[in-house]
């Protein structure tokens, strides 16, 4: 979105939280009006991966258009 977009306005449960321009705004702002209150430390619940884990989904020769810059 941020390379996208000259604006954003925030949403959080359907209200408008926020508004700003986005080369104003950091991600971790946004993030922050997005949540509310919560750090977003607290958000990341991912456990570590042991490493004789295998993968339960593999990706291979995906292509997509680079949009020009």
């Amino acid at each position: 979105m941020t390379k996208s977009a000259d604006a954003v306005s925030i949403l959080r449960r359907g209200k408008l939280v926020g508004t700003g321009k986005v080369g104003e705004l950091s991600t971790a702002e946004m993030a922050a009006m997005m949540i509310g209150d919560v750090k977003l430390a607290e958000l990341d619940s991912r456990l570590p991966v042991a490493e004789a884990a295998r993968p339960v989904l593999t990706v291979s020769q995906v292509k997509a258009p680079i949009a020009p810059a």
